[in-house]
């Protein structure tokens, strides 16, 4: 009877490990699958996100293409705004001067004439 029930307690312990393995790798079968899916859907949400900032670049790579092109239009606007400003200035100041020389022209014959 001793024996029997030592086989009895050495099936059940050899029984109870191997149902014990086989939940072991079931359930680490399924953390690796999850684990898996988590890495892949990390993966592809690094890609989707790789891929928007690709385009994000492009966008501002044109949008400053876009503003260097306009600057260097404004740069050349001021340029000649500042030319005809010189040129008006040029030209006021030969108007006064010859403003000047008529008033002293004029005063001077108001006072030969007497």
């Amino acid at each position: 009877m001793r024996t029997t029930c030592c086989k009895l307690n050495r099936f059940r312990a050899s029984f109870c490990f191997a149902v014990l393995d086989d939940v072991s790798s079931v359930l680490g079968s399924k953390m690796h699958q999850r684990a898996t899916e988590t890495i892949q859907q990390n993966l592809e949400t690094e890609a989707r996100l790789k891929m928007e900032a690709v385009v994000v670049r492009k966008r501002l790579e044109q949008d400053i293409t876009e503003l260097e092109i306009t600057l260097e239009g404004v740069n050349k606007a001021r340029a000649e705004t500042e030319k005809t400003l010189k040129q008006c200035q040029q030209e006021v100041g030969d108007l006064e001067t010859l403003l000047e020389e008529e008033q002293k022209s004029k005063f001077d014959s108001l006072f030969l004439i007497r």
